[in-house]
């Protein structure tokens, strides 16, 4: 499945815990250039297998997004990008991700940038542009970053990022003529 150029916004109204795009037992999906704000929850969740086996999940592309605005409602333990579970051939590139909030009603753990959770393996982070999160700017919880690939990602001091990061930024969300 292919979800590109879309505008998804003000989800988490009726259910607290709604997520602009999941993505969970499924794989060679492309989820790209989309505009994802005003969120009470993450922005995108790529895979739904606790542990370390292997996942239906697998060969997914979240590349050229822009999400931001996310993580307003009383949840916690989000990512404006969340993953689960091992998932190889995975790609995740080129997303511009900021504004990532945590109300003060919520409880638990903090809301991130993105949240790596438990197994996740086998990705491709390349060229994101990561800042301005209420906690971690990109969290990890029972997985490791060198069980991934990173290339060029700018995540850092907002001021820094946006200057280092400016091509990649001006490349995420929708695509012309939106």
């Amino acid at each position: 499945q292919t979800i590109e150029d879309c505008l998804i916004a003000h989800a988490g109204r009726l259910h607290s815990a709604g997520i602009g795009v999941w993505v969970g037992h499924s794989p060679y999906n492309v989820i790209r250039h989309n505009d994802i704000h005003d969120l009470y929850y993450s922005a995108f969740s790529v895979g739904w297998v606790w542990g370390y086996a292997a996942s239906q999940a697998h060969h997914n592309e979240v590349a050229f997004n822009h999400a931001h605005h996310v993580g307003q409602g009383v949840l916690s333990d989000m990512g404006c990008i969340y993953t689960l579970g091992y998932q190889p051939g995975t790609v995740i590139r080129g997303n511009h991700l900021h504004a990532v909030h945590r109300s003060q009603l919520a409880q638990g753990a903090p809301n991130n940038g993105m949240f790596i959770d438990q197994g996740s393996k086998g990705y491709l982070f390349a060229q994101n542009v990561i800042y301005d999160t209420a906690a971690e700017l990109v969290r990890f919880n029972q997985c490791q970053r060198d069980w991934h690939a990173w290339e060029d990602n700018h995540i850092g001091d907002e001021a820094e990022v946006r200057q280092s990061g400016r091509e990649m930024i001006a490349a995420a969300g929708l695509e012309s003529p939106w």
